[in-house]
């Protein structure tokens, strides 16, 4: 009857590995997207004193196999709640950064609010059971909260138009920057038009300049009246018609 009962809690332990530690580890993993090292450390833990439990069911050292059982169990029970806090944490940091995201486009309900608000507050409620003893209920407990914060979370994305709060912002801020780069562009353009004239008339004045500055290097048998005649004509280029004066009108 001891052998059936060590062979029992053996398949007991490893039942409970694969029906709830697994799914909640895959959980932790896809959220946080890390595996800590704590948790590996526990796993190998319970395996190992699974591994003693079935050698001391060999040496018939049944109450002992018992006892192995026993601390597997709770490696396994403490691992499971390790990996549905590292959940609700990763669930509970991922929802206030979308949240956050989407406050800075719309106006969220006050029923969403009042979600946020509430499951925050079951968090807190749960802080009571660190520190004690790994229970199935507590492992319940941490398991539907885990869920509501999950649904939550996704649910977010499926009420407001269905894209994530980071693509959201992140075309926010795309629209933002275009719509500063055309400001920017426009503003170039507007002093580039107020210089125009200016600049026509320095590079008129610079060719003028060349011109002469040519002809006194390579044109040696020019005279000084030929090179003021040069320079008058550069000037007259460069001057804008003179409006007639008021004697000239009379004379006219």
């Amino acid at each position: 009857m001891t052998v059936q009962k060590v062979n029992k809690g053996i398949s007991g332990a490893l039942q409970y590995h694969n029906d709830f530690l697994v799914p909640a580890l895959a959980v932790a993993v896809a959220i946080d997207g890390t595996f800590p090292q704590k948790i590996l450390n526990e796993v190998r833990n319970a395996l190992t004193h699974l591994s003693r439990a079935e050698v001391l069911k060999k040496e018939k050292d049944f109450p002992k196999a018992l006892l192995e059982i026993k601390s597997a169990e709770r490696h396994l029970m403490r691992t499971t709640l390790d990996c549905l806090k590292i959940s609700i944490i990763a669930y509970a940091a991922k929802t206030e950064i979308a949240m956050k995201a989407l406050l800075e486009d719309i106006e969220l309900p006050e029923k969403t609010h009042s979600r946020s608000n509430e499951l925050r507050e079951k968090r807190h409620q749960l802080t009571i059971l660190e520190g004690q003893e790994p229970t199935d209920d507590a492992v319940q407990q941490y398991g539907a909260l885990t869920e509501e914060f999950a649904e939550f979370y996704h649910s977010l994305d499926d009420d407001f138009n269905g894209d994530t709060a980071e693509q959201r912002r992140a075309s926010r801020i795309a629209k933002q920057e275009a719509a500063i780069e055309a400001v920017r562009a426009e503003k170039d353009n507007e002093i580039r038009n107020a210089k125009k004239f200016g600049w026509k008339t320095t590079a008129v004045g610079l060719a003028g300049g060349l011109i002469i500055s040519w002809a006194a290097n390579h044109l040696p048998i020019l005279t000084k009246q030929d090179t003021a005649n040069v320079e008058a004509s550069a000037t007259l280029q460069t001057t804008p018609e003179a409006e007639p004066s008021e004697v000239t009108k009379e004379a006219e």
